[in-house]
Order: structure tokens, then C-alpha cells, then sequence
């Protein structure tokens, strides 16, 4: 999820390269929206969530409500802000980790490929 559609596409464009299946979201009540859809068919394996997106639902309410349905739900965070207190302390938020905005497709492929073996470990 994110409210800029050239790093959406971006990072679409990087993890589909990596083999993973990616929907894009620019806002919270969209990804809500995408999440249910994909609960009924093939769950998400992990959520990229924007922690700021101006007029909109951002990253910390969207997981928080999320969550709500399905406690074991995993999302990183991300954010261009540097002194973000959700990326000093994304566990707090109930955050796997942190993707700080700009990222090469080197740190993109590297934070989800983290956190989806933090996925697998907590589900083994």
C-alpha cells in the first residue's frame, strides 16, 4: 500500500520479478478491500504498508484493523519520513519490520524476503 503510484508500480515491478504475486493498494480501505478478497481465495503472505498517506487510512490503522480479523497477519513498514516513530519502533505497532523510503530493489527484495522467513518460522 502506497499513495504514490510510481513506487507502488515500482516495487510491483521488483518482487514480481522476484516471483512474487503483488496487488496494489493506495490507500488503507483499498488494501482492506484486496485483503478480504484475497482471505477467501489465497491469503496474503505479507503486507507492505505506507505509514503516512495523506486524507487517507495509513499503514499502523490499516494493520491494527486488520489484525482485528486475523491476529497472525504480517506487514512491514514503510515510510520516507527518517524519524518515523513507527519505523524506530515497528514492533510496537505490530510491524515485522521496516522498509525506510527511498529503497533500491535490493533492500526491497532483502526486507520481504526477512520478514516472510519470520512469517514461516512463526508458523512452523
Amino acid at each position: 500500500m502506497d499513495d504514490d503510484p510510481t513506487v507502488a508500480r515500482t516495487a510491483q515491478r521488483v518482487l514480481a520479478g522476484a516471483g512474487c504475486e503483488v496487488e496494489l493498494a493506495p490507500d488503507g480501505r483499498t488494501a482492506e478491500q484486496l485483503w478480504a478478497r484475497a482471505r477467501q481465495q489465497r491469503p496474503f503472505d505479507l503486507l507492505i504498508l505506507d505509514h503516512t498517506v495523506p486524507g487517507a487510512m495509513g499503514g499502523v490503522e490499516t494493520l491494527a484493523r486488520l489484525r482485528a480479523y486475523d491476529p497472525s497477519l504480517r506487514a512491514l513498514a514503510t515510510s520516507g519520513y527518517s524519524n518515523d516513530p513507527v519505523l524506530a519502533n515497528h514492533s510496537d505497532y505490530g510491524f515485522v519490520g521496516t522498509l525506510p523510503k527511498p529503497w533500491s530493489a535490493e533492500e526491497l527484495r532483502s526486507a520481504v524476503e526477512k520478514a516472510l522467513r519470520l512469517v514461516a518460522g512463526r508458523r512452523n
